[in-house]
């Protein structure tokens, strides 16, 4: 995959925000593009797994995209967007835990990111959903 990181030097970027990454990246002939849905800290049957623990859901989250990933045959180097929507109120506590998990998983400089804080999600207990957005490579 041929992709190239965008920084504006005349606009805020992302890069300064506490996770960091470009403000947009650009991809050259994609094979395909693969959608991960918004995926949640929830078991095989539905369960919400680290119930008020972000630390715990945002790990569990991040495993559960990587499924997608694997079984749609790309990984985190592919992901080229990200879309966060979470609960909790304390924006520091929030972004220090995303960051240091998002770490043990996003390889290199990363996808472009959106963070909404919304006011619930599908179940009670949850604290944050994730979709992405990955680039298959040809062949």
């Amino acid at each position: 995959m041929n992709t190239t990181s965008i920084s504006v030097l005349d606009a805020p970027t992302p890069s300064s925000l506490p996770i960091g990454g470009p403000a947009g990246i650009r991809v050259d002939r994609p094979a395909g593009l693969v959608f991960v849905g918004g995926q949640i800290s929830a078991g095989p049957t539905g369960e919400v797994i680290g119930r008020e623990d972000l630390e715990a859901q945002l790990r569990n989250v991040f495993e559960n995209i990587w499924r997608v990933l694997r079984d749609a045959g790309v990984g985190w180097r592919d992901v080229v967007r990200m879309d966060v929507y979470y609960v909790p109120d304390d924006e520091t506590v929030f972004w220090d835990t995303l960051t240091r998990v998002a770490a043990n998983f996003i390889e290199g400089s990363g996808p472009v990111w959106t963070a909404v804080q919304v006011p619930g999600l599908a179940y009670p207990g949850l604290l944050v959903e994730i979709d992405a957005v990955a680039v298959a490579r040809n062949g």
